[in-house]
């Protein structure tokens, strides 16, 4: 295996970490705003039905 091979594959393996890692954050970050929008739909649903009830 030569030297040029090496470092290809250490390339290579670098982008694939990098695109997991970007996969894995992007992941997380629909995740957090997915939960963030759920809640403060919920929020809102109890403000107004207390509002109306009231």
């Amino acid at each position: 295996m030569s030297s040029v091979l090496g470092k290809s594959f250490v390339r290579d393996q670098v982008v694939v970490v990098v695109v997991v890692v970007v996969v894995v954050v992007v992941v997380v970050v629909v995740v957090v705003v997915v939960v963030v929008v759920v809640v403060v739909v919920a929020v809102v649903v109890v403000v107004v039905v207390v509002v109306v009830k009231v």
